[in-house]
C-alpha cells in the first residue's frame, strides 16, 4: 500500500478520535490494523 492513503487513514483515526477498528471500511480504507501496524514503523 502507497504513504499516502496510510497517511490518511491515520490522520483520520486521531483527528476523529476513534479506535483503528471504528476505521470505516470506504473505499481507500482498508483494515486499521494494516494502518496501526504502519504507523508502528
Amino acid at each position: 500500500m502507497s504513504d499516502r492513503p496510510c497517511l490518511h487513514a491515520i490522520l483520520f483515526v486521531l483527528d476523529n478520535d476513534i479506535t483503528w477498528q471504528l476505521l470505516p471500511s470506504e473505499p481507500g480504507f482498508g483494515s486499521g490494523q494494516t494502518y496501526r501496524r504502519r504507523l508502528d514503523r
